[in-house]
């Protein structure tokens, strides 16, 4: 019997070649998208499961207005320690680029972690060699990774080997670690003791108004999140000098597994984290390709199969059981579906490749077979058969072989409406999808197309970011440095800064005005250190008043009495009926100037992305006095040849310094740079939008196909008794648009309020209008009258005597 229905497989498989190739292409395609989505949101949502203790890890996180920040100042340990309740431990652990030389290998920007010796109570990451837990407890150790080993080591043996950081820390490896997982909220090459702090900076350990850490808690089983939550709070309010007067808990737990999907109103995170936003948008869009998909080949399906009604009735007259025709199609269906499913396991492999690289994960084909991955797969697969089979097997199995072969009787009729309903519904389901996936991608592009037209008001091409290590020979070399690049004629300018537009602001003070009350007049404002022609090096405007005087010396740098602040900061402050601030005094700046008089006012400079408002900042001139602008060196370069200026440039800061590599960016890439996870979901939703409309196009092909055949004869006596070519098309084009538009007025409402979400998560976003949802419909008019006008044609100018001669 089977092989009977083997060969009746081949046989209508030679039958309708084409039709059969487009059906397992377009659910061949769905799956493979939808595979490669699934495997991603697999991935993303199995980060720090590893931990044995990870069910009673949470991370401590300050609640701000606007943002989260999930660190803090290292001085809270011991209180925390001394006086938290209801848990088993605290620890805390930073992340810091770091310059290493080991072996005569000087290596800039490493990635090291600064942890207590606690550590590894909450990390239980396997040693390798040493006791990796006990060196943390020890003063000029550092721990490498298995990884790290091998790079600044090679093959020998590291445990025992001195290496010096950042020019000024000794340590000697104690202890080899296996390498952090990529599934992990952070990822290092070494760890520190807390004396690398001590040694270095030692205001991180020290200074409540210096947070730099972030804290850890494992909680003891049973005990209320809440009341470690008001524990935390009492502390702070208990002994730091900010918390005194704080009224409301600003923390909040976050469990340790949460982090990486669920830190996107954070600021200052310890490295970038993903998006749950993200993975809810691509899982979204693999159950539409997925319901695409499935629809598709319904449609295409029964289309093929509504012409065997003939065959059926056959099949009963020469003896046929009904469950045999059943057994039949259902079969038949499932040949088809392990066929696409082989196709979409090798677009799987195909693809996969490119996906991992958007989203920068390690993504493997092999994941599908994991017990608990392939059972859902399996269940998949066998709904979209039972979809698929089931009306072929149970619909049109059902009438009797005399009523099939008369081609006539109401079982027939009511059997041929009810299927171009069905089809009628699942086309405007399918353009539903597609509506909204085109509409989605043309906003998430004109997004991204504003980002990158949005004057950040300064001027970012060609300017280089040039990092001078902070050391006692820093203001030398910025000096150096600066005297050497201006002989170069490609070189047009050189200013410096502590902070650098691209990065978030590390230094903040609560500025007012002199005279008014700073408990109720005050501003939390970034305070930036920058050379005096810095804006107009960065082709900023001052908007009133005046900039910097053009020509400083060194010793009134640091004790320069003015401050020039931004827009925001001007409005904000006036706003408190301060009035023009051109000319006041305005307080809240560290030692030894605590008042400064505002000498102007510069437009709003995007230090931080169009994701975040611009930060209300004052300006000052510093050189040696924290915080001091020759942290980084900005040059503003005119050539043709910019890697040969490169190559200069780095000679000659080689000719200046062999203690430290040179290390540089591009301030326009570094802008480009924090968008580079929506530019990326921007084009992996263009191309599941293309598969999506692939499939929608076939499936409306597939209808246009279906009713142009079973209107054949209707089609002949309209032109028999007089109907013109152009209304016949008119006729069958109106019954496949107005599909289309009913979809389109169901999709685009949507679709839009979700999209205004979206939007919504950036301080600075594009404004929808009116003008995407109708290129949207135009749109989807020309696609849908592209799918049906050939068939159609071909249906209405068929001559109407060979249609009816048959009658």
């Amino acid at each position: 019997m089977f092989r009977n229905f083997l060969i009746t497989i081949i046989r209508n498989f030679n039958r309708s070649k084409w039709f059969s190739i487009v059906n397992i292409l377009g659910l061949s395609t769905g799956l493979a998208a939808v595979f490669i989505i699934f495997l991603y949101i697999y991935h993303e949502t199995g980060y720090d499961r590893m931990y044995a203790k990870g069910n009673r890890i949470y991370r401590q996180v300050l609640v701000g207005k606007e943002n989260n920040y999930p660190i803090q100042p290292g001085v809270f340990l011991q209180y925390q320690r001394n006086e938290l309740k209801g848990v088993e431990a605290v620890t805390m652990l930073m992340k810091r680029q770091l310059t290493v030389k080991a072996k005569e290998k000087v290596i800039g920007s490493q990635d090291f972690i600064v942890a207590d010796s606690l550590l590894f109570s909450f990390f239980d990451w396997k040693s390798l060699n040493g006791n990796a837990a006990e060196a943390l407890r020890r003063p000029g150790t550092v721990i490498l990774t298995q990884s790290a080993a091998k790079k600044y080591f090679g093959n020998t043996n590291p445990v025992g080997q001195v290496m010096l950081f950042e020019n000024s820390y000794k340590a000697t490896v104690s202890a080899i670690i296996e390498d952090i997982p990529q599934q992990s909220f952070v990822h290092f090459l070494g760890i520190l003791p807390l004396d690398y702090s001590r040694a270095t900076n030692a205001s991180e350990l020290r200074e409540w108004g210096n947070s730099s850490f972030n804290f850890f808690c494992l909680v003891n089983p049973g005990y209320s999140l809440s009341e470690i939550k008001a524990g935390i709070f009492n502390c702070w309010k208990k002994n730091s000098p900010y918390g005194t007067k704080a009224k409301n808990n600003p923390f909040r737990l976050q469990l340790l597994r949460d982090i990486h999907l669920h830190s996107e109103t954070n600021r200052w995170e310890i490295e970038p984290q993903g998006s749950i936003t993200t993975v809810r948008i691509l899982g979204i869009t693999a159950i539409l390709i997925l319901l695409l998909a499935c629809i598709n080949f319904v449609n295409l399906s029964t289309a093929r199969n509504a012409k065997r009604f003939r065959e059926i009735g056959l099949r009963k007259v020469v003896g046929s059981q009904r469950y045999h025709i059943i057994l039949q199609f259902l079969l038949e269906t499932a040949f088809y579906i392990l066929i696409s499913l082989i196709f979409a396991l090798l677009f799987t492999e195909l693809f996969l490749p490119w996906f991992s690289g958007l989203a920068g994960a390690d993504l493997r084909l092999g994941t599908l077979l994991r017990p608990e991955v392939f059972s859902v797969v399996l269940i998949v697969l066998l709904l979209l058969i039972g979809m698929a089979g089931s009306y072929p097997a149970f619909v049109l199995s059902a009438p009797k072989p005399a009523v099939v072969l008369k081609k006539q009787g109401e079982s027939f009729a009511i059997n041929s409406r009810v299927s171009i309903g069905l089809r009628e519904v699942l086309v405007i389901v399918q353009f539903f999808v597609s509506v909204a996936l085109i509409t989605g991608a043309i906003i998430v592009q004109k997004q991204l197309n504003f980002f990158s037209e949005s004057r950040l008001e300064i001027e970012s091409h060609q300017k280089v970011v040039i990092k001078n290590p902070w050391d006692d020979f820093m203001t030398q070399r910025f000096d150096a440095l600066t005297a050497g690049l201006k002989k170069m004629p490609e070189v047009k300018a050189i200013t410096g800064s502590h902070n650098v537009p691209g990065q978030f602001e590390n230094n903040y003070g609560v500025f007012y005005i002199k005279g008014t009350d700073p408990k109720n007049q005050s501003i939390q404002a970034a305070l930036i250190s920058v050379e005096n022609n810095f804006f107009e090096v960065m082709n900023s405007s001052i908007l009133r008043g005046e900039g910097f005087p053009k020509t400083m010396s060194k010793t009134e740098l640091d004790s320069f009495p003015a401050c020039v602040v931004n827009e925001s900061l001007a409005t904000q402050l006036n706003a408190m009926g301060t009035g023009d601030v051109i000319g006041r005094s305005l307080s809240g700046f560290y030692d030894p100037l605590p008042s400064r008089k505002i000498i102007g006012v510069v437009n709003d400079i995007h230090f931080r992305s169009l994701h975040d408002k611009v930060m209300p900042a004052a300006f000052i001139v510093s050189k040696s006095v924290y915080p001091n602008f020759n942290l980084n060196i900005l040059v503003d370069i005119d050539s043709r040849n910019m890697p040969g200026t490169m190559k200069k440039i780095e000679s000659e800061w080689q000719n200046i310094t062999k203690d430290w590599p040179f290390e540089s960016y591009f301030l326009d890439q570094r802008y480009a740079s924090q968008y580079v996870s929506e530019q990326n979901l921007s084009v992996i939703i263009r191309a599941f939008t293309a598969i999506a409309l692939i499939i929608s196009f076939l499936g409306l092909l597939a209808l246009v196909m279906f009713v142009s055949q079973s209107k054949r004869k209707e089609l002949g006596i309209r032109k028999v008794l007089g109907a013109g070519d152009n209304s016949l098309i008119r006729l069958m084009s109106w019954r496949f648009v107005r599909l289309v538009l009913v979809a389109d007025v169901m999709a685009i409402p949507i679709i839009l309020w979700l999209c205004s979400h979206w939007l919504s998560g950036f301080a600075y976003h594009i404004e929808i209008g009116w003008f995407i949802p109708i290129a949207v419909i135009f749109f989807s008019m020309i696609f849908t009258f592209a799918a049906i006008l050939w068939q159609t044609w071909r249906a209405v100018t068929a001559n109407p005597v060979d249609v009816l001669k048959a009658e």
